[in-house]
């Protein structure tokens, strides 16, 4: 499989990239990249969750 190459300016060059066909011409598997993304998504989430302290379970029965 071979490509055009460009430059950052989007200019096209004189060039072709050789790409290995078994790469990039592989059958696609819709449930494999629905797990990946799936799992990056699930991993953004770490670390935003919080459990209250003591403190914090107190003031939030408070009635003022």
């Amino acid at each position: 499989m071979k490509l055009d190459v460009y430059n950052l300016k989007g200019t096209k060059l004189d060039k072709q990239a050789e790409l290995p066909a078994s790469v990039f011409e592989a059958p696609i598997n819709v449930d494999l990249m629905h797990q990946a993304y799936t799992r990056q998504m699930a991993n953004a989430h770490l670390g935003t969750r919080k459990t209250k302290s003591r403190g914090e379970v107190v003031d939030s029965f408070c009635v003022r």
